[in-house]
């Protein structure tokens, strides 16, 4: 992709990858998301993002280490070290990181691990002086990702992709 600086970028796994942002933004972003991705392959993958330069970055990743039955202490310490990179490497491009959504019936990721992760990562957004975003609560409906919310259990419906874009609006224009 042809490169341009100094845009708003979200990075992550499937989530990010299938947000239709062209739709339910008025402004373009970079979507560099790719299906399947875990820490790992984000950290492996820094440089093309870091040469963007973002002015924004909104991280979404983890949920596919969870289900590689990774410990959330290690998916923290990649997740930090995404962070320490893109600070180092980039201009001040602020970073939000957001926190993984809740699945539904999707036993690969318990929502007990997705909590136990969140909680790391608000506390790694706050050593870091990124901006934490609780997503977990955003489509949340007896204790599990809405059923209106999802196709699977875990990716989002269009309806969910605009509640989140919504929901992002203000971190979006600040």
């Amino acid at each position: 992709m042809p490169i341009k600086t100094g845009q708003i970028l979200f990075l992550g796994d499937s989530i990010t990858d299938w947000c239709n942002f062209s739709e339910l933004l008025p402004f373009p972003v970079i979507n560099r998301g790719i299906a399947g991705d875990t820490s790992a392959g984000v950290l492996n993958r820094l440089d093309e993002v870091i040469s963007l330069r973002p002015r924004k970055l909104f991280l979404l990743i983890g949920t596919n280490d969870i289900a590689q039955g990774l410990d959330t202490g290690i998916i923290a310490g990649n997740i930090r070290q995404i962070i320490t990179r893109i600070h180092d490497g980039t201009n001040g491009t602020k970073i939000y990181l957001q926190g993984v959504f809740p699945t539904r019936g999707n036993d690969p990721r318990p929502n007990v691990r997705i909590q136990e992760l969140n909680a790391k990562l608000q506390g790694i957004a706050h050593e870091s002086g990124c901006t934490y975003i609780d997503l977990y609560p955003l489509l949340l409906i007896d204790g599990e990702l809405g059923q209106q919310y999802t196709v699977d259990g875990l990716h989002l419906t269009g309806a969910a992709m605009a509640k989140w874009m919504e929901f992002l609006r203000p971190y979006l224009d600040e």
